[in-house]
Protein backbone atom coordinates (compact mmCIF):
# COMPACT_ATOMS: atom_id res chain seq x y z
CA UNK A 1 0.00 0.00 0.00
CA UNK A 2 2.88 2.30 0.77
CA UNK A 3 4.45 1.59 -2.64
CA UNK A 4 1.36 2.78 -4.51
CA UNK A 5 1.28 6.11 -2.62
CA UNK A 6 5.03 6.55 -3.02
CA UNK A 7 4.72 5.97 -6.80
CA UNK A 8 1.92 8.57 -7.04
CA UNK A 9 4.00 11.11 -5.11
CA UNK A 10 7.03 10.44 -7.35
CA UNK A 11 4.84 10.86 -10.45
CA UNK A 12 3.43 14.15 -9.14
CA UNK A 13 6.91 15.47 -8.35
CA UNK A 14 8.13 14.52 -11.86
CA UNK A 15 5.09 16.21 -13.45
CA UNK A 16 5.63 19.32 -11.30
CA UNK A 17 9.34 19.50 -12.23
CA UNK A 18 8.45 19.00 -15.91
CA UNK A 19 5.93 21.86 -15.78
CA UNK A 20 8.50 24.10 -14.08
CA UNK A 21 11.04 23.34 -16.80
CA UNK A 22 8.42 23.88 -19.53
CA UNK A 23 7.21 27.26 -18.26
CA UNK A 24 10.71 28.32 -17.24
CA UNK A 25 12.03 27.69 -20.74
CA UNK A 26 9.21 29.76 -22.33
CA UNK A 27 9.84 32.56 -19.86
CA UNK A 28 13.56 32.51 -20.64
CA UNK A 29 13.01 32.49 -24.40
CA UNK A 30 10.56 35.37 -24.15
CA UNK A 31 12.83 37.33 -21.84
CA UNK A 32 15.88 37.01 -24.06
CA UNK A 33 13.94 37.58 -27.28
CA UNK A 34 12.43 40.84 -26.04
CA UNK A 35 15.43 41.99 -24.06
CA UNK A 36 17.47 42.78 -27.16
CA UNK A 37 14.61 44.46 -28.99
CA UNK A 38 14.39 47.86 -27.43
CA UNK A 39 11.76 50.11 -28.96
CA UNK A 40 12.95 53.25 -30.67
CA UNK A 41 11.99 55.98 -28.21
CA UNK A 42 13.06 58.82 -30.45
CA UNK A 43 9.75 60.00 -31.79
CA UNK A 44 9.89 62.81 -34.29
CA UNK A 45 7.00 64.74 -35.67
CA UNK A 46 5.22 62.62 -38.22
CA UNK A 47 3.55 64.77 -40.83
CA UNK A 48 0.20 63.61 -42.13
CA UNK A 49 0.33 63.73 -45.91
CA UNK A 50 -3.36 63.22 -46.37
CA UNK A 51 -6.23 62.19 -44.21
CA UNK A 52 -9.12 60.04 -45.32
CA UNK A 53 -12.43 61.50 -44.19
CA UNK A 54 -16.09 60.73 -44.67
CA UNK A 55 -18.39 62.82 -46.86
CA UNK A 56 -20.14 64.03 -43.71
CA UNK A 57 -16.90 65.72 -42.58
CA UNK A 58 -16.09 67.59 -45.79
CA UNK A 59 -17.26 70.99 -44.57
CA UNK A 60 -16.13 70.82 -40.95
CA UNK A 61 -12.35 70.45 -40.98
CA UNK A 62 -10.23 72.58 -38.66
CA UNK A 63 -8.45 74.44 -41.47
CA UNK A 64 -10.00 77.59 -42.88
CA UNK A 65 -9.15 76.66 -46.48
CA UNK A 66 -8.45 73.18 -47.83
CA UNK A 67 -9.06 70.81 -50.72
CA UNK A 68 -10.99 67.54 -50.76
CA UNK A 69 -10.49 64.80 -53.34
CA UNK A 70 -13.47 62.47 -53.60
CA UNK A 71 -12.75 59.38 -55.65
CA UNK A 72 -13.21 55.63 -55.87
CA UNK A 73 -10.57 52.96 -55.43
CA UNK A 74 -10.60 52.07 -59.12
CA UNK A 75 -9.65 55.62 -60.18
CA UNK A 76 -6.31 55.17 -61.96
CA UNK A 77 -5.50 58.88 -61.63
CA UNK A 78 -5.57 58.99 -57.82
CA UNK A 79 -1.80 58.58 -57.60
CA UNK A 80 -1.37 61.61 -59.87
CA UNK A 81 -3.81 63.70 -57.77
CA UNK A 82 -1.94 62.76 -54.63
CA UNK A 83 1.44 63.56 -56.18
CA UNK A 84 0.27 66.99 -57.37
CA UNK A 85 -1.42 67.80 -54.06
CA UNK A 86 1.66 66.72 -52.08
CA UNK A 87 3.87 68.94 -54.25
CA UNK A 88 1.50 71.90 -53.82
CA UNK A 89 1.36 71.35 -50.08
CA UNK A 90 5.16 71.14 -49.83
CA UNK A 91 5.45 74.38 -51.78
CA UNK A 92 2.83 75.88 -49.40
CA UNK A 93 0.56 76.72 -52.32
CA UNK A 94 -2.28 74.87 -50.61
CA UNK A 95 -2.74 74.58 -46.84
CA UNK A 96 -4.03 71.03 -46.61
CA UNK A 97 -6.05 68.38 -48.41
CA UNK A 98 -8.23 65.44 -47.51
CA UNK A 99 -9.36 62.32 -49.36
CA UNK A 100 -12.88 60.90 -49.44
CA UNK A 101 -13.10 57.24 -50.45
CA UNK A 102 -16.43 56.93 -52.22
CA UNK A 103 -16.18 53.12 -52.04
CA UNK A 104 -16.36 53.27 -48.25
CA UNK A 105 -19.72 51.85 -47.11
CA UNK A 106 -20.40 55.00 -45.08
CA UNK A 107 -20.03 57.09 -48.25
CA UNK A 108 -21.87 54.80 -50.66
CA UNK A 109 -25.19 56.66 -50.41
CA UNK A 110 -23.47 59.80 -51.80
CA UNK A 111 -22.75 58.16 -55.17
CA UNK A 112 -25.32 59.27 -57.73
CA UNK A 113 -25.95 59.68 -61.44
CA UNK A 114 -25.78 63.48 -61.05
CA UNK A 115 -23.28 65.71 -59.25
CA UNK A 116 -24.53 67.99 -56.51
CA UNK A 117 -21.67 69.97 -55.00
CA UNK A 118 -23.12 73.43 -54.31
CA UNK A 119 -24.66 72.46 -50.99
CA UNK A 120 -25.40 73.98 -47.59
CA UNK A 121 -25.17 70.69 -45.68
CA UNK A 122 -22.93 67.70 -46.24
CA UNK A 123 -25.94 65.38 -46.35
CA UNK A 124 -26.86 66.97 -49.71
CA UNK A 125 -23.60 66.07 -51.49
CA UNK A 126 -23.83 63.78 -54.53
CA UNK A 127 -20.84 62.51 -56.49
CA UNK A 128 -20.71 60.90 -59.92
CA UNK A 129 -16.96 60.38 -60.22
CA UNK A 130 -13.62 61.87 -59.26
CA UNK A 131 -14.13 65.33 -57.79
CA UNK A 132 -11.86 68.00 -56.32
CA UNK A 133 -13.53 70.48 -53.98
CA UNK A 134 -12.03 73.67 -52.60
CA UNK A 135 -13.55 74.52 -49.22
CA UNK A 136 -13.20 77.95 -47.65
CA UNK A 137 -14.71 78.76 -44.24
CA UNK A 138 -16.93 75.68 -44.31
CA UNK A 139 -18.42 76.45 -47.72
CA UNK A 140 -17.73 74.95 -51.14
CA UNK A 141 -15.81 77.66 -52.97
CA UNK A 142 -15.07 75.79 -56.18
CA UNK A 143 -15.13 72.27 -57.61
CA UNK A 144 -13.60 70.32 -60.48
CA UNK A 145 -15.19 67.13 -61.80
CA UNK A 146 -13.40 64.43 -63.76
CA UNK A 147 -9.81 63.27 -63.82
CA UNK A 148 -8.66 65.54 -66.66
CA UNK A 149 -10.17 68.66 -65.13
CA UNK A 150 -8.67 67.87 -61.70
CA UNK A 151 -5.21 67.16 -63.07
CA UNK A 152 -5.19 70.21 -65.34
CA UNK A 153 -6.25 72.48 -62.45
CA UNK A 154 -3.67 71.07 -60.02
CA UNK A 155 -0.89 71.15 -62.63
CA UNK A 156 -1.62 74.80 -63.45
CA UNK A 157 -1.57 75.95 -59.84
Amino acid sequence: MRNINDNNVVKLVIIFIGLLIFFGSFYSITYFATRYRRPNLEYGETPIQNETILVGNILNRRHEEYYVVATTRDDDSFGRYKELLDNLKEATLIPNYYVVDLDDPFNSNFLSEEEKLDVERTSEFQFNGPTLIKVNNGQVENSWVGSLEIISYLASK
